[in-house]
């Protein structure tokens, strides 16, 4: 009878390490950029109208003395 040699084949692990970082790099750019795009950012202050907010000094809660 015939002897048969088996050997476990290596793989590679740097292909995977290089698709998973080039995957990451993609994603960032398709998902992060549109975070970067059009980054006006305005507060009460810049608004013509600022809604008065309750319980401060000047404007005390509805039903208080």
């Amino acid at each position: 009878m015939a002897e048969l040699h088996v050997q476990k084949k290596e793989t590679n692990i740097w292909p995977w390490i290089i698709g998973a970082v080039i995957l990451a790099a993609l994603a960032w750019w398709a998902f992060g950029r549109n975070d970067m795009e059009n980054t006006v950012t305005t507060s009460s202050a810049d608004s013509a109208y600022a809604m008065p907010q309750t319980g401060t000094p000047g404007n005390p809660n509805p039903g208080t003395p």
